[in-house]
């Protein structure tokens, strides 16, 4: 994930493949929500450490690198979401605050037997 890319999200805000999650010490089950919705349409990016209206607030510096590897162990876990989904995680720093961000490309998982349906920029039940 680069500055541009990010700084182009912020300015676009959340859409149909942006979703910003605020995240403060865990990652909360509606961003496990968002990865099957965007899996089930044409992938997306999820942005931890953002706040809806795009400001940066980053994750607990310490926190960083436990989220994303639980993030990863819960994803890659088949009875959580099926088929398995392979996601690539990136992390930046901005203004001294690290910032982990998912980028999701694959199609069609359930969690846990429920498909979600990304529609503009909210997740719907299917």
């Amino acid at each position: 994930m680069s500055l541009e890319k990010l700084n182009k999200a912020l300015k676009t805000g959340e859409n149909i493949c942006t979703e910003f999650k605020r995240c403060g010490g865990k990652i909360e089950e509606d961003t496990y929500q968002t990865v099957c919705s965007f899996l089930n349409r044409f992938g997306g990016d999820i942005y931890l450490g953002v706040t809806d209206n795009g400001t940066i607030v980053g994750v607990p510096e310490k926190a960083a690198d436990g989220l994303v590897k639980n993030f990863i162990s819960v994803i890659s876990n088949p009875a959580s979401l099926n088929p398995t989904v392979y996601i690539s995680p990136e992390t930046i720093i901005v203004d001294g605050k690290k910032k982990p961000g998912f980028t999701a490309r694959t199609r069609h998982p359930a969690k846990k037997g429920i498909f979600w349906r990304r529609l503009c920029s909210s997740v719907r039940t299917m």
